[in-house]
């Protein structure tokens, strides 16, 4: 962490990992591990990303089922 090469890459990783990190802590409860052990560890990491990828999937298609019903009235409108 003394050289400025280092330092540089240690401030690119505050902009990239810990806001993700930060939102499974603090706005999703994601606190703590229930298992033991790096194999079920990971399994458990995977299984919360999976999850948390999941809902921002369902989140998606529902803010673009709505953009495209608010088209469809604007066309009604127009007709």
């Amino acid at each position: 962490m003394k050289t400025e090469e280092a330092k540089k890459i240690y401030g690119q990783r505050k902009q990239v990992v810990e806001p993700v990190i930060g939102n499974y802590k603090e706005n999703l409860g994601f606190r703590e591990f229930l298992t033991r052990g790096l194999k079920s560890v990971k399994n458990e990491f995977n299984l919360v990303c999976t999850a948390i990828n999941l809902r921002k999937i369902w989140i998606y298609s529902n803010k673009k089922e709505i953009v495209r019903k608010e088209s469809m009235i604007k066309c009604n409108f127009s007709l």
